[in-house]
């Protein structure tokens, strides 16, 4: 398994999103300060791949992941395993009593750039992790990822603990599983070897049925020849027999088709009302000319008149009396309305000139009644306000003057406003009968033009009436032509029913004398009613030969299907003399196929001696095979075996951890298991033992890193080859203990883990061990969050 990218939203430290690229990566550090979320990182791979983090305990706790601000965590992991690419996704989001997961799932990569799903489910995707890497969450932390305090864990494990993670990581259950078929396999074979007696013993010997099947093959043969000989005769009679009845058939055709030749009733007077028809015919034609030449002489002379013309010029005669009527009634009327306007001027200037004098008079009043209103206010002996002089007699006046002359006003002005619309409906009606009165006269004058040039109206109207006649007389021309078209219609009609019937009279004959062509009837001429006669006479003369010719091949027919059953009698008794079911094939294919069914069962007969030889080898082997996979089932089923090889695999791999131990000591340390637990023996200190939980906190990280080294080579090399391979390894533990020289070692050989082509990270706050390696994830952290750049050196 080797991690490719890794993308991060709301994950512990990560609030924003991040994304770490590994691809093109071999060796890298994840470095920064305290606190800064560089174990994040690894705790992003384990929570990605199997939904737990090591450093909180619980492996079903997820609410610790969430950033302490937000209400979700996305954790995506696209990673390599042999072949294929992977993405595991986990998205975790904040409830009311804590946290779940919200969707979970594990992708696969497919070659035409699609995926395939996987695992859709939190629990899915954890069980498919484990089946696909071989490993549980925790030997996953004792081997690939070693997170902060689970670094030692592989080295102070319980015995049964580490065992199983060895028997995990080099698949030791393949011995097991074999063991396991190797002893079904056994129990098949003895099943099988079982079976194979049981057949064994139902076989018998063979020997007097070969004998029988000896001897039928041989009178069988005889009876096949003597069968085929009868068979040949009876065919041969058969198609006698048959071309007999074909012949009586034949002839028997011919005798009913001569019988039935008869001549067409009414053939013979046929062509006599043919001719009479034909002589209607021409006597109609003849006459159909004549009608059609007086038709073309009224057709001419219709032709020759101008009706529209002279119809147009009749009707433009009686227009020009009725608007000669018109022009007169205008001049009387205009007359009239002349006088009436001279009128209606009189009436209008007599009523204006009493409205003059009414208004004189208003005036005259309305002067008087002020003159009296103010006398009322004066006395004999008072100055004049008009005058000044001295008044000597006060004359009295009053109002009633006044308003008798202006309702007199009045009256006058109602007068003249009725004299004034008088007035002026009267020069409306002149002036529109005027108008009128000059559009009709124009209207006339256009019609005496019209009428100028041409006949007279008497001439025109005996011109139409000379027409009308000549189309009255055109009429019965067309009857008459009807009725002759009629005539030869009918004759036409005769013509074609006598030529059908001849016609349908030839077809028959032509029919009847086909249907005996082959006994060469007389040939045909012009004349079919001829031709009948003699169909007729010949077929007469012919009958009684072909008859008596029929009768002989009747009877010969019938001697040579006596002989055919005769012999077929001679089959029959063949047949039963060998007990055969003949059936519907006849006695030769029965023959042939008994005599097959006797070489069948011969040939089954040394088939089943071959079977029987066959059974015994097929015994046999499943009696070896049987023993053999009971011996191996035996061995593998032992405990010693597995012991033996969890044995080997732990002393190689104490081996390779000394080597890295005593490499990382300067020579000081050494690594031994005692078959329980692991001792490191201390060289400078006279070989001393020691139990690994009496090692210091930097001892016990030098022998816990070099048994993580050692794992990593030692699984790489003793895993079968079909495991999953662990290309990668992450290392999050204390290098802030260790000294230079000892910190340059643990350099060096990560570097050289590296090179073997696995990926290799180390979480560390050590800077100098950080940038001693080609790359390095620097990790800060912000008022954001925590972010991560990548750095390549």
């Amino acid at each position: 398994m080797r991690p490719r990218r890794l993308e991060l939203q709301g994950f512990t430290a990560f609030r924003e999103p991040t994304v770490l690229e590994f691809d093109d990566v071999d060796l890298v550090a994840f470095v920064g300060p305290t606190g800064s979320g560089k174990s994040s990182v690894i705790d992003a791979i384990t929570f990605a791949l199997y939904g737990s983090v090591a450093r909180y305990g619980d492996d079903r706790l997820v609410q610790p992941v969430i950033n302490e601000l937000g209400n979700e965590a996305r954790v995506r992991l696209d990673f390599d395993l042999a072949d294929d690419t992977y993405t595991a996704v986990r998205i975790v989001r904040r409830t009311k009593t804590g946290a779940s997961t919200r969707e979970a799932r594990l992708e696969r990569a497919l070659p035409d750039g699609g995926t395939e799903v996987v695992a859709g489910t939190a629990a899915e995707l954890t069980e498919a992790v484990r089946s696909l890497l071989g490993l549980d969450f925790g030997q996953f932390t004792r081997t690939v990822v070693l997170p902060q305090g689970e670094f030692a864990r592989f080295l102070t494990d319980s015995p049964a603990d580490r065992q199983r993670l060895l028997r995990q990581l080099l698949d030791l259950g393949i011995y097991e599983r074999l063991g396991q078929q190797a002893r079904r396999v056994a129990k098949e074979r003895q099943v099988e070897a079982e079976t194979l007696d049981g057949l064994l013993a139902g076989r018998g010997d063979d020997a007097d049925e070969r004998a029988w099947l000896a001897e039928r093959a041989t009178a069988l043969a005889t009876a096949i020849t003597d069968a085929e000989t009868l068979a040949a005769e009876v065919a041969q009679l058969d198609v006698d027999v048959a071309e007999r009845r074909r012949r009586y058939a034949e002839l028997d055709g011919l005798v009913q088709r001569l019988g039935g030749i008869r001549q067409p009733d009414g053939l013979a007077d046929a062509a006599a009302r043919r001719d009479a028809a034909i002589e209607t015919q021409q006597a109609a034609a003849e006459r159909l000319a004549e009608v059609d030449r007086r038709l073309g002489e009224i057709d001419t002379a219709i032709a020759a008149v101008d009706e529209a013309a002279l119809q147009q010029r009749v009707t433009a005669a009686n227009r020009l009396d009725i608007q000669q009527v018109a022009v007169d009634e205008d001049a009387a009327r205009l007359a009239d309305l002349v006088a009436r306007l001279d009128e209606t001027g009189s009436v209008l200037a007599d009523a204006e000139a009493v409205l003059a004098a009414a208004d004189v008079a208003v005036a005259d009043a309305r002067r008087h009644a002020g003159a009296a209103a103010i006398a009322a206010e004066l006395s004999p002996g008072d100055d004049c306000p008009v005058c000044g002089q001295v008044i000597g007699l006060v004359v009295a006046g009053g109002d009633g003057d006044v308003a008798a002359a202006v309702e007199r006003r009045e009256i006058a002005d109602r007068a003249v406003r009725s004299a004034r619309m008088e007035r002026n409906e009267a020069e409306r009606e002149h002036a529109g009968r005027v108008a009128g009165a000059s559009e009709r006269a124009a209207r006339l004058e256009a019609t005496k033009a019209e009428l100028a040039d041409g006949p007279t109206v008497e001439e025109a109207e005996a011109s139409l009436a000379t027409v009308r006649d000549a189309r009255s007389a055109r009429s019965g021309v067309v009857n008459e032509r009807s009725a002759v078209n009629d005539e030869i219609a009918t004759a036409n009609a005769v013509v074609q029913r006598v030529a059908g019937s001849m016609s349908s009279a030839r077809s028959a004959h032509a029919e009847q004398r086909d249907a005996v062509i082959e006994l060469e009837p007389p040939a045909p001429t012009d004349d079919v009613a001829a031709d009948w006669a003699a169909l007729v006479s010949w077929a007469a003369e012919r009958l009684p030969g072909l008859e008596e010719e029929r009768t002989r091949d009747l009877e010969a027919g019938k001697a040579a299907a006596a002989d055919a059953a005769a012999r077929r009698a001679s089959l029959d008794e063949l047949a039963a003399s060998l007990d055969l079911e003949v059936g519907e094939r006849g006695v030769p294919a029965a023959l042939r196929a008994e005599t097959v069914r006797v070489e069948q069962r011969v040939v089954a007969l040394d088939e089943a001696r071959a079977e029987t030889e066959k059974l015994r080898a097929q015994r046999d082997e499943a009696e070896r095979e049987r023993q053999v996979q009971s011996r191996l089932g035996h061995h593998l089923s032992a405990r010693g075996f597995e012991r033996w090889l969890l044995t080997e695999a732990l002393d190689d791999l104490t081996a390779r951890a000394t080597e890295r131990l005593r490499e990382l000591s300067a020579g000081q340390y050494s690594l031994v298991a005692d078959g329980t637990s692991f001792q490191v023996v201390d060289h400078g200190n006279a070989d001393n033992r020691r139990d690994v939980r009496t090692l210091s906190g930097g001892e016990t990280f030098l022998a816990s890193l070099a048994l993580a080294l050692a794992l990593a080579d030692s699984v790489a090399e003793l895993a079968p080859v079909d495991a999953p391979r662990l290309d990668s390894m992450f290392l999050d533990e204390g290098f802030g203990t260790l000294d230079p020289e000892t910190l340059d070692v643990v350099a060096t050989a990560i570097e050289e883990l590296a090179s073997s082509g696995r990926l290799v990270g180390v979480v560390t706050h050590v800077r100098d061990l950080a940038e001693r390696l080609p790359t390095r994830f620097e990790v800060v952290k912000r008022s954001t969050g925590s972010a991560v750049t990548k750095v390549v050196t």
